[in-house]
């Protein structure tokens, strides 16, 4: 089979596009190679150019994402030590933009070096704000939440 699907439909494999997906309420999120695809799920779609990436949105709350107002976005790519298995780690910038369908009136924010919440501008049309992921975000964890 080119595809495996849980009975619920929530899990799905793609075994040809090496591309695994979850979709439930309250955690959705899109993993493997899945650069130059639109990965579109139930409240999160997708469109990352990071050819090996992993993108999840949960919410931090009982409601589900589209109807939550505390929500943590994580994404990641390919992190490779220095030579020697030494750090300093070279980490592989997930780039694309991901839009999710939450409430209006949201805040997208980042801990900063000091872990103090640092607000980044988000775009928020037709019940969807429109996060651009790139090489300046310098973190890996997003959170879309009411204003401090």
């Amino acid at each position: 089979a080119a595809e495996a699907v849980s009975d619920t439909g929530e899990l799905k494999r793609n075994w040809a596009k090496g591309i695994y997906t979850i979709n439930t309420p309250r955690s959705q999120a899109a993993m493997g190679w899945i650069g130059g695809e639109t990965i579109a799920l139930a409240d999160v779609e997708a469109r990352v150019k990071t050819r090996n990436a992993s993108v999840a949105v949960q919410s931090l709350e009982a409601a589900p994402i589209g109807q939550s107002r505390n929500l943590l976005i994580s994404f990641g790519a390919r992190a490779v030590p220095k030579e020697g298995n030494k750090t300093p780690f070279h980490v592989e910038p997930v780039e694309g933009v991901l839009s999710v369908r939450a409430p209006k009136g949201l805040r997208l924010y980042k801990r900063g070096i000091l872990q103090e919440m640092k607000e980044i501008p988000v775009a928020y049309r037709e019940g969807r704000y429109a996060i651009a992921l790139d090489d300046s975000l310098r973190t890996n964890w997003l959170f879309l939440r009411p204003g401090q």
